[in-house]
């Protein structure tokens, strides 16, 4: 049989949705062929920790990037289901588990991330639940639906947004961090005390600076053992953090970054030249914070996709981002702009207690480096987002901003 080699081999999810849409705006007739190991079309992640984790009636297609509509009248072909199991770059093809081969001319790995496994003991117990793809969600919210006592582990964005959407429900929710306070790898000491107290309010508990011991139960998770004694739950989720899916890259031998996954250009080539990274895995050098890293957020991932889709189409793009992130939790939304290692040096415009607020970081030279704010107006988050930019990219000391620097954000 012969084998089917295509101009467009893509393998991955929302990133590599947006190369195939940037594909197809400059390359009309290309063939290009999605891969992806999930079940469901490419679809945004951000809804799993948030509303579709608590609202039993969202779908996957809800979520999805493109609809199947879009991949048939673009002439984007779907492989669902299926993992590559190794890339072979002399021959240019992708074999796949099942030993079937596909040529390629041009590849994208934009193969993300997964949840990392938790290190504790019990953390297979049924009802310990990681959050990164609808399978995982599926039998979690059941979980919530049934209310009663949850312990979460971690107080990442992900740690946080979960333990809103319980306490929203009703449940009763503990949080451990082996951290001294939530976002501690990035907020200041004002910022995670703000935030510590919106969760005590609405009754979350908070330990700090402790580890999961164990998971303990008959069968199930029925209790979560630290060093400050044993806590009862009716389940627990772990927000433990990600490992970068770079197994096919290392294989074929492209250059790795240990922590930050696949080494690529400012173009988002990989050190085989015939290969684009989009995404979570890919170890990029960004100008807007003067460091290479990679960033785990679905913005990144979208912007990435579309510069490496258009670059794999013949464009000369080069990717020039200023970071961003963002988060819902309670009744609030964040918006984070710039380095979130940028500095302690911080500056508070507006007033925290009320919710409505923006912190600048800065670095030892007093240089603006970050820029974060916290509303309870959602809606403008893109204005906002748009506005945080400007100071990353003005190069200000930090008491050189007022109020007047971010009239959008304070007019509202």
């Amino acid at each position: 049989m012969a084998m089917n080699t295509y101009k467009y081999l893509l393998i991955g999810g929302y990133a590599a949705a947006h190369a195939a849409h940037a594909i197809r705006e400059r390359d009309a007739n290309g063939e290009i062929l999605l891969i992806n190991s999930e079940s469901h079309l490419p679809y945004e992640r951000p809804p799993l920790s948030k509303d579709a984790l608590f609202d039993l009636s969202s779908t996957p297609q809800q979520t999805e990037v493109f609809s199947q509509d879009w991949y048939d009248e673009n002439k984007v072909q779907l492989l669902l289901s299926t993992k590559v199991k190794s890339v072979d770059r002399k021959r240019q093809i992708v074999i796949l588990e099942n030993g079937d081969e596909i040529g390629y001319e041009r590849l994208l790995l934009a193969t993300g991330a997964a949840a990392k496994k938790p290190e504790f003991e019990g953390a297979d117990f049924s009802n310990v639940f990681s959050i990164r793809a609808w399978e995982d969600i599926e039998p979690l919210r059941q979980a919530i639906a049934e209310g009663g006592r949850a312990v979460v582990v971690g107080g990442s964005y992900l740690g946080v947004e979960a333990a809103s959407g319980c306490l929203k429900r009703g449940l009763e929710v503990t949080i451990v961090d082996s951290h001294p306070g939530p976002w501690s790898k990035f907020a200041s000491p004002e910022l995670q005390e703000f935030i510590k107290t919106s969760y005590e309010k609405l009754g979350a508990r908070w330990v700090f600076n402790q580890k999961i011991k164990k998971v303990g139960g008959q069968g199930r998770a029925q209790n979560v053992e630290t060093g400050e004694g044993i806590l009862s739950c009716d389940f627990v989720i772990a927000a433990t953090g990600a490992t970068l899916n770079t197994d096919l890259a290392k294989e074929c031998g492209l250059e790795i970054d240990p922590q930050h996954g696949v080494v690529v250009d400012e173009y988002l080539r990989s050190s085989d030249k015939n290969i684009f990274v989009a995404g979570d895995c890919a170890c990029f050098y960004d100008t807007s914070v003067g460091r290479r890293w990679h960033t785990e957020h679905y913005q990144n991932a979208f912007w990435q996709g579309g510069v490496a889709g258009a670059n794999m189409a013949g464009d000369s793009q080069i990717f020039d981002h200023a970071p961003y992130f963002f988060s819902d939790f309670l009744d609030l939304h964040m918006v984070l702009r710039g380095d979130p290692q940028g500095g302690k040096n911080t500056k508070i415009l507006g007033d925290m207690a009320s919710g409505e607020f923006i912190e600048l970081y800065a670095n030892d030279e007093k240089v603006v480096k970050m820029a974060l704010a916290i509303t309870h107006n959602k809606a403008n988050s893109e204005r906002i987002a748009i506005e945080l930019e400007a100071p990353l990219r003005a190069n200000r000391q930090l008491n050189s901003f007022s109020k007047t620097d971010f009239k959008g954000f304070f007019a509202t």
